[in-house]
């Protein structure tokens, strides 16, 4: 995809908003009770961050025939995407409306810019480095449901819980770097066109958490949040040139922490406008094993070798700005 990151986040705030525009004309045809209300919001987020996958263990060495080595392996896999979304809430309990559920769709409409970086050690000496271009195509899916538990004057204290869901699938083409399997010191260059890698990651992570609502005057607000949860994640790294696919399971913990200012003059009686700015950061970290099999001949490595229980790691720090705009009926 071609162009400004940010021309491309305007032009999609723009779709998204006339989408909202024209639902909320045919809802407004059918108005919910005074005990309950609907809202609809699209978002533009630009997402900077990266999914850092490591191995650190005792395992097959291919320049050392029938040998164990420590091999080390960290890849980098850039995050910096811009991602489109729509989300569907619903506020119900009576008069005062103390539930709340919603549901948000993400997804990303841009390639990381940044280089994606594959490092390998062996017995702690360095044996390669590679910087690659990276494509990627990230869906985040996720439902949540709170309850007030605190209402005041100016602000409300609100409890939830969800479940959130996330697929990241990156394509990683060409290399530029070196290499130095003999350990001699003598790196030599390494460069190429090919697709290199096929990588895919999934997190799915039941959460909790708390938010807090500010009411700054009758027009102007703010939100922060607090998430923490389990984390189960599941890859699969398809190192096309060599011929080997590791696939992993790992279990770990996923935390957050967002943040909203945001602008709601009132349109009517029964419909209100937001506009929103917003930042977030989110962290991922799993650990579990990893199963590396050969489905081509690699040295004196023959097809259909199975290296399993290998230990290792998938870390994710991503952060988040972004613009958000509502309706609610």
């Amino acid at each position: 995809m071609t162009g400004s990151p940010i021309r491309h986040a305007l032009s999609i705030l723009l779709t998204l908003s006339m989408l909202v525009l024209i639902l909320a004309v045919t809802t407004s045809a059918s108005r919910l009770d005074s005990g309950k209300s609907f809202g609809i919001t699209s978002e533009v987020t630009l997402l900077n961050g990266s999914t850092d996958y490591e191995i650190d263990a005792n395992a097959f060495d291919p320049s050392a025939p029938d040998s164990v080595s420590r091999i080390q392996s960290q890849l980098e896999f850039p995050l910096d995407l811009t991602l489109a979304s729509a989300t569907v809430t619903y506020c119900f309990g009576g008069e005062v409306r103390v539930w709340f559920t919603r549901v948000v769709f993400k997804a990303s409409v841009s390639d990381p810019s940044k280089l994606m970086t594959d490092e390998d050690w062996i017995d702690d000496f360095p044996v390669s480095f590679t910087e690659s271009d990276a494509s990627a195509s990230l869906l985040m899916l996720s439902w949540q449901l709170s309850r007030r538990i605190i209402t005041r004057d100016n602000y409300m204290v609100h409890l939830f819980g969800g479940l959130d869901y996330q697929r990241i699938e990156q394509n990683i083409v060409g290399f530029d770097g070196w290499q130095d399997l003999d350990r001699n010191g003598v790196r030599s260059p390494l460069r190429g066109n090919d697709s290199v890698i096929a990588y895919e990651v999934t997190y799915l992570s039941p959460e909790v958490g708390v938010r807090t609502d500010i009411d700054f005057s009758n027009s102007f607000g703010g939100s922060f949040s607090l998430t923490s949860g389990l984390l189960f994640a599941s890859d699969s790294d398809d190192h096309l040139l060599r011929g080997i696919k590791s696939e992993g399971d790992g279990i770990g913990v996923a935390l957050g922490a967002s943040g909203e200012l945001r602008f709601h003059p009132k349109v009517s009686k029964d419909h209100s406008l937001w506009f929103g700015l917003f930042g977030g950061v989110q962290y991922h970290h799993a650990e579990g094993d990893v199963t590396k099999t050969w489905y081509r001949d690699e040295g004196t490595i023959t097809a259909g070798t199975v290296d399993a229980d290998i230990p290792y790691t998938i870390k994710s720090m991503l952060t988040s700005i972004g613009f958000r705009f509502g309706l609610e009926f």
